[in-house]
């Protein structure tokens, strides 16, 4: 990734922005696939991908998985209550739970980190799958502006 976003020799704040993507991105990266993997149904042989896309202004970051009927309702349950909150105020809150012993499977401290540190955007799809009519693809993409991370504004 950093070959695509190579640093200036003479500049040496490209090299921190160098770091910062890369922090970034394995955070963004090792979160999705965190999450893939606790939603995934491991039923059915499907397997969970990540896929990483790179352009001058942003990078996308996404994962895909499947999920069974009753992993769909808490899941789509889960995204729905993250995109009616305020990321700043569910953040602080789920913080708070998590310190008394909060269920870790409905924590969503990663994607807020991810929204509220990085300044990523988050969305999801969900996709029947075609070999599969009882599964759902859930595609969770966080594309994260460069602009971001080198301190200007959006």
């Amino acid at each position: 990734m950093i070959t695509f976003l190579p640093a200036d020799a003479v500049n040496p704040a490209t090299e921190r922005l160098q770091n910062e993507i890369k922090h970034a991105v394995t955070y963004i990266a090792n979160e999705l696939l965190e999450n893939a993997m606790k939603y995934h149904d491991h039923q059915v042989n499907i397997p969970i991908g990540i896929l990483l896309e790179l352009a001058a202004d942003r990078v996308t970051v996404s994962s895909t998985n499947g999920i069974g009927v009753i992993q769909f309702e808490r899941y789509q349950a889960f995204v729905e209550h993250m995109l009616e909150q305020d990321p700043a105020g569910l953040l602080v809150k789920q913080l708070e739970e998590n310190a008394i012993g909060s269920v870790s499977n409905k924590s969503c401290l990663g994607l807020l980190t991810m929204i509220t540190d990085y300044g990523a955007q988050l969305g999801w799809k969900f996709e029947a799958h075609p070999a599969y009519p009882e599964i759902m693809t859930v595609t969770t993409s966080a594309v994260l502006p460069l602009s971001s991370l080198r301190g200007e504004s959006q």
